[in-house]
């Protein structure tokens, strides 16, 4: 999904923009069938891409809050929000 975000010129981001980027990578949707999570914050720019786990339900009540987390290892812990900040990954599921 990085790679599909970042052809998308900067001046040209916005939420729209970065969703159809990724509708071409497995359709938008994480591998539990629900949809990326698309958000923005104009000043200063940045974006970030979520996957709301296994049980599609966001682990926080602000989407601001994906803006302000810190790293963490959510391994084996398929519910939790797989979360990336501005190309980088903040919430690390994998191997």
């Amino acid at each position: 999904m990085r790679d599909a975000v970042e052809r998308v010129p900067v001046g040209e981001r916005n939420a729209a923009t970065l969703s159809r980027a990724i509708s071409g990578v497995y359709g938008g949707r994480d591998a539990w069938g629900n949809p990326i999570a698309v958000y923005m914050r104009p000043q200063p720019q940045s974006y970030v891409l979520v996957s709301f786990g296994s049980d599609g339900r966001p682990d926080t009540t602000s989407t601001a809050e994906y803006f302000t987390m810190a790293k963490s290892d959510i391994v084996r812990q398929t519910a939790r929000d797989i979360v990336f900040r501005d190309g980088k990954v903040i919430t690390f599921g994998g191997k």
